[in-house]
């Protein structure tokens, strides 16, 4: 199988099927055919990972949902605080080709996307999923149809080939359900699936 991760001019790339990240300052580049998204820098400024994820996630899951297309970027740690970034994909693609530009004087610390419209498999983490966060040794945050705000770590645990089978997956052991992120209270979140709600909650279970 051919390594997903390559160093090409000492800049790191990453090829994941049709999506191409890269994670580096200034480089831009397509994959299949299609232009690159270069993901844009967030204006606000948040005092957390957990906030400005909440915060990507409220603003550009219920377009996700509603457009059935892929959103996806990236969170950095700044002197000033958390800021994120963010690319879209194609409608119905269900896949994301971004570039990923760590503003000067950041570090970048997760990643985060959207699963657009309801459909069995995007409550989960896919494989293509777990073996980004592996082989960057980041956390990955995903948004759903269904509110859901889950994260997949390095390390964590990714299905058995029966269990994505039953789930109606197919045959691969490396989907995952990641775990639901909760607030400073240990509250579950839940993040906006429609326009005219864009404040995280908290899931009362």
């Amino acid at each position: 199988m051919r390594p997903l991760a390559t160093f090409v001019n000492s800049e790191f790339k990453r090829t994941l099927g049709k999506a191409l990240v890269a994670l580096t300052i200034g480089l831009s580049f397509a994959s299949a055919g299609q232009a690159a998204t270069v993901a844009e820098l967030a204006n606000e400024v948040f005092v957390s990972e957990t906030a400005a994820v909440t915060a990507a996630a409220n603003r550009y899951n219920p377009q996700s949902i509603a457009q059935d297309k892929e959103y996806m970027g990236a969170v950095y740690q700044c002197e000033e605080g958390h800021r994120y970034s963010v690319g879209a994909g194609k409608v119905g693609a269900g896949n994301v080709t971004v570039t990923l530009r760590t503003p000067q004087g950041c570090k970048t610390v997760a990643l985060w996307h959207t699963h657009g419209a309801e459909h069995r498999s995007h409550k989960y983490f896919s494989d293509i999923d777990t073996r980004l966060v592996e082989q960057v040794g980041l956390p990955f945050y995903m948004a759903d149809y269904t509110g859901s705000l889950r994260v997949f770590e390095p390390g964590d645990r990714t299905m058995t080939y029966s269990e994505a089978r039953r789930l109606g997956l197919g045959s691969s052991n490396q989907y995952a359900r990641g775990s639901l992120v909760t607030d400073q209270a240990g509250e579950t979140l839940a993040v906006a699936t429609h326009s005219h709600g864009q404040q995280a909650v908290a899931l009362n279970h």
